[in-house]
């Protein structure tokens, strides 16, 4: 009687698996997810970094200390604050551009400014990690990284995380690009391990499957006291 009851909920417990299997997003996935996102992965020829909000600037105004900046900070608005001249626009820029913007309100003031900018604390300059992670929110990019650092500075995924649905995001001039990457060929070296640009946003799905195995986990001592009565029967 027990070994019969036992294989009838195994039963019902695969069919329930196999009924809610993980859910699949409707993008470019495998050999085209590389594609989708192959005209804006790399930085094209010439392109430098752009100040954001809450970067850090050091800005240095040659042979005058006063007015020159060793932590001004941009401001929600986009503005750095510069002696003499006051608010000026910094988000969007280059540091060149910013450099030349601020040179040319300060000859008002002085003759030839030389003006030189510098990111000393690029906020900006994030990833957002959300789904089934194990720690989500907003992470600093330092240097070059991948799909799978990414992952990794959110702790990794979580256990009903779906290896197969792990997605990135991508905004190129207001044109949102989307692809679908699946971690366990990443990781088993199949497939290519992307690289992640400032402000892509990674998100890893659920795996349906596993949620439910999770769900009954969870009820087990429910279930076991049904099995007692029922095997006292």
């Amino acid at each position: 009687m027990k070994r019969l009851f036992n294989l009838a909920v195994a039963a019902v417990l695969a069919t329930l698996v196999s009924a809610c299997g993980a859910r699949t997003v409707n993008l470019p996935g495998g050999s085209d997810a590389y594609t989708a996102l192959a005209t804006v992965t790399e930085p094209t020829a010439g392109e430098q970094y752009r100040i954001g909000l809450g970067d850090t600037l050091r800005v240095n105004v040659f042979q005058e200390p006063d007015i020159s900046l060793s932590d001004a900070v941009v401001d929600a608005d986009g503005n750095v604050t510069i002696p003499l001249i006051g608010d000026v626009k910094a988000t969007g820029l280059t540091n060149r551009g910013l450099s030349e913007d601020i040179a040319t309100r300060l000859r008002r003031y002085l003759v030839n400014p030389q003006v030189t900018v510098a990111v000393t604390r690029a906020v900006s300059y994030r990833v957002f990690v959300e789904g089934d992670v194990n720690k989500p929110g907003a992470y600093a990019l330092q240097g070059d990284v991948s799909l799978i650092g990414a992952l990794a500075m959110a702790e990794g995924l979580t256990d009903v995380a779906d290896t197969r649905q792990v997605l990135i995001f991508r905004t190129v001039e207001g044109k949102r690009y989307g692809a679908k990457f699946d971690l366990n060929a990443i990781r088993g070296g199949e497939s290519a391990d992307p690289g992640i640009r400032p402000q892509d946003v990674v998100i890893v799905g659920t795996s349906s499957s596993k949620q439910w195995i999770k769900n009954l986990i969870q009820l087990s001592p429910v279930l076991g006291s049904v099995f007692i009565a029922l095997n006292q029967n």
